[in-house]
């Protein structure tokens, strides 16, 4: 039986045709600054609302129940799940689009938790959400701070003979061994 992938890697396989092709994404390549990319980026979702047919990426059932999960909610209106996905949508692709961006400046070609949390951080909409984003030590090195030295551990799957360890504990205490009536003067 052969593997699904028979390689598996961090990246996506197709990005570069990901990026030309996808409506979101084609108008910012070669965007370098942040505020310009955010521009165009939502001039170009302004031009896409005017084409709206309430089509969501997000399922809309999906977003019903979480908005029936709160006990003050009695009844949706038909038109919010709709609704309520498109703004989700744009929340994900604007803190997207942001981490991207933090991805480029360091030269790197796969988004990670790191430029989440700095995307966030750095923008004052959405820096209440500090708090929510985790930041892991993985990270550390973004922010100039070299992480801690790995120690090397012996492999644990060895079986260990607890007899010649205790054989060996009992031969250094009679080495180490001490007069009781010696003076410590």
């Amino acid at each position: 039986m052969e593997p699904v992938a028979p390689r598996s890697h961090n990246t996506m396989p197709m990005l570069d045709q990901f990026r030309s092709n996808h409506p979101e994404t084609s108008k910012i390549e070669g965007v370098s600054s942040l505020d310009t990319a955010l521009k165009v980026f939502w001039n170009n979702q302004r031009e896409q609302l005017g084409n709206f047919a309430g089509q969501t990426h997000l399922p809309l059932s999906r977003v019903r129940k979480i908005l029936k999960s709160d006990p003050e909610v009695k009844k949706i209106s038909c038109d919010v799940p709709a609704l309520f996905s498109k703004a989700c949508e744009y929340f994900i692709l604007e803190v997207t689009l942001r981490a991207w961006m933090h991805t480029q400046s360091c030269t790197r070609e796969t988004i990670r938790r790191c430029d989440i949390f700095q995307a966030v951080k750095n923008s004052g909409t959405y820096d209440f959400l500090i708090d929510r984003v985790p930041f892991g030590p993985h990270c550390v090195t973004h922010q100039g701070v070299q992480p801690p030295a790995e120690m090397i551990l012996p492999d644990m799957n060895v079986p260990i003979d607890m007899d010649q360890i205790e054989e060996e504990n009992m031969m250094e205490e009679r080495s180490v061994g001490f007069d009781l009536n010696c003076d410590l003067q």
